[in-house]
């Protein structure tokens, strides 16, 4: 039953965007199909699952697939990409659609042969409404104008509304396959330790700048943030971690790099230019200088951090600075996640404490609250997600992994798998609920 099992999980592969995986013959000794439980733990495994506790899983445990099953993401936002990838898969059977130049302009209201190759070509993207048929279809109506609006904005491009040469170039331009895109942002899901939307964790889409506290699935927070700069050094890790911690009015221990970097030349090597601005300089009898600055209003923290634990000095916090998030493009920080609605997110993480850090919140001493139970939080890293209605969003690729992770990426098969099935694999997803998300961003963040 267990090899039977196992089987199945490598069969269904392709619907998570990996090739598909033999399974050994029946007659197969013990150690053929143990490296089959270990490819299959490549594959399904969260990072935090390092190599040694997956070797001593598969010496340990029997039977082996049940366990490894309970690794496989069921969250909405990989079931949604699942989907995703069946419709490219079966997308790339599709004819090109050419919408050609006209001696009048396509916009709302005109009735021509165009519009209908148009409603067609968006359609192939799932912008508009497929119901749309018979004469209708060469009618540029409102529900076209919505779709059209809608493909614009998501493909960065100006929102005209009308078929102008730019966006008739870009329409007319191949359409790229989306299967290994989408293989990707399934392999980055599985790296998390999110495997389902059960319980209360915070969600920050990095690439999206957004973060969402979510209860069972349910948005009960959104807010822009402001993510690590486009640097080596700066860029924020993509990471599960647990968060252990509120604090009121926290310091800031100045981490050595900025020290170095920022600090030391601005004071032109003199601690006392930066004790006149409120910090607090030691230096120690190599040279070295350890800076504090305590709370108040010039401290980059704000009036609030949430601690992390493992994330090698990474965490969330307010800003002195909330001009900044009125900027489009907002990776400016040293790594560090800075929240737009920092009280609103500690209300929600203490829930049952909310009059103590109303309290703290009055008065200018630190406090700190440690959570009895730490929430899980996840930063993750996608530069697509799915819209709750179904349509494939793209972000952008802000710290430029994607080229390199997508060179490396093995989907051979993958879309051939899918196609030939009669129906999805057994185990690619049923219809899930579409995320609950009315303050989230205009984007469809990652739903």
């Amino acid at each position: 039953r267990d090899r039977r099992a196992l089987a199945a999980l490598a069969a269904a592969l392709p619907a998570h965007g990996v090739p598909a995986a033999a399974p050994p013959a029946d007659d197969a000794d013990d150690v053929a199909w143990t490296a089959l439980a270990r490819r299959l733990l490549e594959v399904f495994a969260p990072r935090s699952l390092r190599a040694a506790r997956r070797d001593a899983l598969v010496a340990r445990t029997r039977p082996l697939a049940p366990a490894i099953a309970a690794m496989v993401p069921r969250h909405r936002r990989y079931l949604a990409l699942q989907r995703a990838l069946v419709d490219a898969a079966r997308g790339a059977e599709h004819a090109p659609v050419i919408v050609p130049r006209t001696p009048y302009t396509i916009r709302v209201g005109v009735t021509a042969p165009e519009v209908a190759l148009l409603r067609e070509r968006l359609l192939l993207e799932g912008y508009g409404d497929p119901n749309v048929t018979g004469r209708l279809r060469t009618y540029f109506d409102p529900r076209l104008k919505r779709a059209l609006w809608a493909w614009e904005k998501d493909h960065g491009l100006p929102v005209t509304v009308v078929l102008d040469p730019l966006t008739r170039q870009r329409l007319n331009a191949p359409l790229p396959s989306q299967v290994a895109p989408i293989a990707l942002a399934l392999a980055r899901w599985r790296e998390l330790d999110l495997r389902d939307d059960g319980g209360r964790y915070v969600l920050v889409h990095l690439n999206d700048q957004r973060l969402m506290a979510e209860t069972d699935g349910v948005a009960d927070v959104a807010m822009d943030v402001i993510i690590g700069r486009p640097t080596e050094v700066d860029a924020t890790p993509a990471v599960s971690a647990p968060l252990i911690a509120v604090v009121a009015h926290p310091d800031w221990r100045v981490p050595r790099r900025i020290v170095e970097e920022s600090l030391q030349p601005r004071a032109a090597g003199v601690p006392e230019v930066l004790m006149d601005e409120g910090y607090e300089v030691e230096v120690t009898a190599a040279g070295e200088w350890r800076v504090r600055l305590p709370p108040g209003p010039s401290n980059p923290l704000g009036e609030l951090k949430f601690i992390l634990r493992g994330t090698a000095g990474v965490y969330l916090h307010d800003t002195n600075r909330r001009d900044l998030f009125q900027q489009p493009a907002r990776a400016l920080s040293h790594g560090c996640v800075r929240v737009a609605s920092p009280r609103e997110l500690a209300a929600w993480v203490l829930t049952e404490r909310r009059p103590a850090l109303a309290e703290a919140l009055d008065g200018p001493a630190l406090v700190r609250f440690d959570l009895d139970r730490p929430l899980a939080a996840h930063l993750v890293y996608q530069t697509l997600s799915v819209a709750p209605d179904g349509r494939l969003l793209s972000h952008r690729d802000v710290y430029g992994r994607d080229p390199e992770a997508l060179a490396t990426l093995d989907v051979s098969g993958v879309a051939e798998a899918l196609r030939d099935a009669a129906t999805p694999a057994s185990s690619s997803p049923p219809a899930a609920t579409p995320p609950s998300d009315a303050q989230g961003s205009a984007s469809g963040l990652v739903r």
